[in-house]
């Protein structure tokens, strides 16, 4: 084809001595021409096929008569062809049709005309200072000197030494003071136009004896932006007059200051096939078949998307309901790399289609290429089971040998296991063993053979509360605001005002066990620790050179002040515990325990004598090994009375023992489980307390 394009040029370049009186000197030096041959053949230019033949029914195009369509549309063919118009021959014999294009008409010719009543000064001189909004002045050197053009403002000349600093006096070469003009003259072709400013009274010339002056003339360059301008030369006509030339591609936005020899806007001329009437018949064919590989690609894409879905859609619901187990996580493992792998065959074969360039028939839009997208096609889980079933039973894709969930049945199973785990892997042990089952588990709470205790214990603490930080005592007390002073945190450090912080915590802690709010008593000292250790790294920082200060922020001390803070907190635990005792000797006195009364009752009582169900509230140095302790026997109690783990539970009971009934040294007291049927209170088993067991 490019043959074809180089063989019409050559013709175009000959034709003006043949036709002279065609193109005149005018055109031959403006005018250019873009050629273009066109795949579709002369009087196919409005041709459709769909008003001959149902492009949607693949066997009404294999039916239809190349030859018949040629003939409807043959005498129409005729009429379109132009007499203007030039025949070429390609090297291969294929002739092309290419018609002239119109006069070109003298839009320039207008542009040279015009007035400079059509293009006020004023708007001129705005454009051009346009091309100074990025900066004010512009610089070039020329030799010795180098010159410095600040728009609307002055001219200066200097020299510039090694360093690049000015050397010696810098020379005005004129001051703007307002004055600009259009010249009035017709452009030519080697005397464009331009605009100009009048630079005057400038630094005295040695000379003449009269002030410098000057005259910038502003031309259009289409290589530059709106915003660019450059000054492109600078010559001195006479003593002390100067002229700079300044290029802008501000002004090339009015046609007056184009170039004379630009070219006209590229006139279009497209050449078409001739063909005869063999030549379209086959075109035709071609056309014919097009449609019909069209359709094919259509049924076929949406084949290929109506696959794709059904593989997301079952791997969205493997994810979903499969148990995360390790032999259940493995066989789903294995089954989703098998269908992701036929689900990116299916997106290359679907890429395949497009570069055919049949990407208009291929909605990629209904591809689920995330598998996590799928979860807006139900409302919610009872909707998605009511959609994994229909799926199992109609998608005759859908692995037979899996039988979907119910998601809310998967989700309490496997949070069943997460747990588990976690209390297993704190034991040592491991949970995949043990042989205690989702229903096994549920069965031992429902008749309470796990009280709320260790219920409490196996799910876990509250210890995410402690990070809502409104939830936890004293910790406004401790906030560093706008206006923080230092000398707040010494009350923690110094005995005498301590106490005062103490009672306000204690009262705090009273305050949230009546409101109903439990947080582990771990969660609330770990928040108190972290605090101490703040305010004595600001105290720190601000005495560290004081002896006496740097003792009373010592480690030591700190822990000093957060066995007093433990202390307060338990004592909270326990005026909250016993609050109903208080108030009935209150009854019987007759009026108010009084603060001491009240501290000396406190001070009486053990932790180990708080209420059971509230134990877990006080805190205690040793609450990790009771917490493991109390778990093993819990898991011990669950095994023996697993369906499926009494085989192991001489095993696991000889592990327990072995390893984890390690009384701690600061205390003689353990707990101890009985089997129910031995001592019951109502359906549900007490605790024991055993001496030096």
């Amino acid at each position: 084809m490019g043959g074809n394009i180089f063989s019409f040029i050559g013709l175009l370049s000959v034709l003006p001595l043949i036709c002279s009186a065609i193109f005149n000197s005018y055109e031959l030096r403006t005018a250019s021409y873009d050629i273009a041959i066109d795949s579709v053949p002369e009087g196919f230019q409005k041709f459709k096929l769909d008003n001959y033949v149902n492009l949607e029914s693949l066997a009404d195009i294999t039916d239809t008569s190349p030859s018949d369509i040629v003939h409807k549309f043959q005498a129409k063919q005729k009429k379109h062809l132009r007499k203007e118009a030039l025949v070429v021959t390609s090297e291969f014999g294929q002739r092309f049709h290419c018609p002239l294009p119109d006069r070109i008409q003298a839009k320039r010719s207008d542009a040279l005309g015009q007035t400079k009543s059509s293009l006020p000064v004023e708007t001129v001189f705005q454009t051009v200072e346009l091309a100074f909004s990025m900066t004010d002045c512009i610089r070039k050197n020329f030799g010795w000197w180098t010159y410095k053009l600040c728009h609307g403002q002055r001219i200066e000349q200097y020299h510039l030494g090694d360093n690049g600093e000015i050397v010696g006096d810098i020379i005005s070469l004129g001051i703007f003071q307002g004055n600009y003009s259009l010249p009035d003259f017709v452009p030519k072709e080697n005397q464009p136009f331009f605009f100009e400013e009048r630079f005057e009274n400038g630094t005295l010339c040695e000379l003449t004896g009269r002030p410098r002056k000057s005259l910038v003339k502003y031309f259009c360059d289409q290589l530059l932006s709106s915003t660019d301008a450059y000054l492109d030369s600078v010559e001195e006509r006479s003593s002390c007059e100067y002229i700079l030339n300044v290029r802008t591609g501000s002004l090339c936005q009015y046609d007056r200051f184009l170039p004379i020899e630009r070219s006209e806007v590229a006139t279009e001329v497209i050449c078409r096939p001739l063909l005869d009437e063999n030549g379209a018949v086959d075109y035709v064919k071609l056309q014919l078949k097009a449609a019909g590989e069209k359709i094919e690609s259509k049924r076929l894409a949406a084949t290929l998307l109506d696959e794709s879905t059904r593989i997301q859609r079952q791997r969205y619901a493997r994810k979903r309901t499969s148990l995360n187990d390790p032999e259940s996580m493995k066989v789903a493992k294995v089954a989703d790399d098998r269908l992701k792998a036929k689900f990116q065959d299916i997106m290359r074969r679907i890429t395949k289609l497009e570069s055919k360039g049949l990407d208009d028939v291929i909605d990629m839009h209904f591809v689920f290429d995330n598998i996590a997208d799928m979860k807006d096609l139900y409302d919610n889980d009872r909707d998605e089971d009511r959609g994994n079933l229909f799926w199992f039973f109609n998608d005759p894709s859908w692995d037979r040998t899996f039988f979907p969930r119910a998601v809310a049945d998967v989700r309490k199973r496997n949070k069943f296991r997460d747990m588990m785990s976690k209390v297993f892997k704190k034991l040592g042990q491991n949970f995949d063993r043990s042989g205690l089952t989702y229903e096994d588990f549920i069965e031992q709470v429902r008749n309470g053979t796990v009280d709320e205790i260790r219920l409490r214990l196996i799910l876990g603490t509250s210890l995410h509360k402690a990070f809502r930080e409104k939830q936890i005592p004293v910790l406004q007390n401790f906030q560093v605001s706008s206006g923080y002073s230092v000398e707040y945190d010494e009350y923690l450090f110094d005995p005498a005002l301590v106490y005062s912080v103490l009672e306000e915590f204690e009262g705090e802690v009273l305050s949230m066990l009546e409101s109903g709010e439990r947080i582990d008593g771990r969660d609330v000292m770990r928040h108190v620790a972290k605090t101490i250790l703040r305010s004595r790294n600001r105290m720190k920082a601000k005495y560290h050179m004081f002896a006496s200060a740097i003792r009373k922020q010592s480690y030591a001390e700190c822990d000093h002040v957060f066995e007093l803070f433990a202390d307060a907190y338990n004592d909270a635990v326990k005026r909250f515990d016993n609050k109903p005792a208080f108030d009935l000797v209150e009854k019987i006195i007759g009026r108010p325990l009084t603060e001491a009364e009240i501290r000396m009752w406190v001070n009486r009582i053990k932790i180990n004598d708080i209420t059971p169900s509230l134990q877990y509230l006080a805190y205690t140095n040793q609450s990790l090994g009771d917490e493991e302790r109390i778990l093993s026997e819990t898991i011990e109690h669950l095994l023996a009375r697993s369906s499926k783990g009494i085989l192991l539970f001489r095993l696991y009971s000889l592990l327990f023992r072995s390893h984890m009934f390690i009384p701690c040294s600061c205390s003689a007291t353990w707990y101890q489980w009985r089997p129910r049927g031995s001592e019951k209170q109502g359906n549900r088993p007490i605790l024991l307390k055993n001496d030096k067991h």
